[in-house]
């Protein structure tokens, strides 16, 4: 799930979709937001999309799966919770992601300089 602002009359709320989930504009009682691209990269607000912890989809495992996926972790010397509704992965911090991935043989396409 990523963050993402949206704006309506000078107010601004952040809403939370799945990565290139999030629509132009959306209804909240009955008032219309529109994506705030601006405010979401202003000065001192910080990267909105890189709050952590981040669950992650595509590291993720059937529901049924959870615990085994935790003992694999575990044993690859990568200690990680699993979001036990959707089976996504947690990572704690962009470390903790690198460890992850490296340890399973996964590329992250949304990584940058250093990352696995």
């Amino acid at each position: 799930m990523a963050s993402f602002c949206y704006s309506n009359n000078g107010d601004v709320i952040v809403l939370d979709f799945s990565c290139g989930g999030a629509p132009g504009q959306t209804r909240i009682d009955g008032k219309i937001w529109k994506r705030d691209i601006a405010a979401e990269h202003a000065p001192g607000r910080g990267q909105i999309t890189g709050k952590w912890p981040i669950h992650s989809d595509a590291a993720g495992v059937g529901p049924g799966q959870v615990d085994e996926a935790m003992a694999e972790a575990k044993k690859l010397g990568v200690p990680t919770e699993y979001d036990r509704k959707t089976g996504c992965a947690i990572f704690t911090d962009r470390k903790h992601r690198k460890k992850f991935c490296r340890a399973h043989g996964l590329h992250d396409n949304d990584g940058g300089f250093g990352d696995a």
